[in-house]
């Protein structure tokens, strides 16, 4: 990815749809017992202040089950914090 011009530590999968109140989605992906380093942490703080769904997931059925939550979300409406995001976004 990083050949593909990615910066280091920017979330793995972009969905560049606005939904609800929010501009696009973000995810980091992880797999296993893997962490989220500190410019990850950073990163996806940032795009939440700038307007962005943005979360940790876990396998691609954790990732799968966020975009549909994302994807169905209707206009003014927010997504309500996953436990797995309440760790970083504090």
């Amino acid at each position: 990815m990083k050949a593909e011009g990615q910066k280091k530590s920017y979330p793995d999968m972009s969905l560049d749809m606005p939904k609800g109140v929010y501009h696009g989605m973000r995810i980091e992906l992880k797999y296993g017992s893997n962490g989220l380093d500190e410019g990850q942490v950073r990163y996806l703080r940032q795009l939440r202040e700038d307007g962005y769904h943005s979360v940790h997931c876990v396998g691609m059925t954790e990732a799968i089950e966020a975009i549909m939550a994302y994807w169905y979300l209707q206009p003014g409406q927010l997504l309500p914090p996953r436990e797995r995001d309440l760790k970083w976004a504090a």
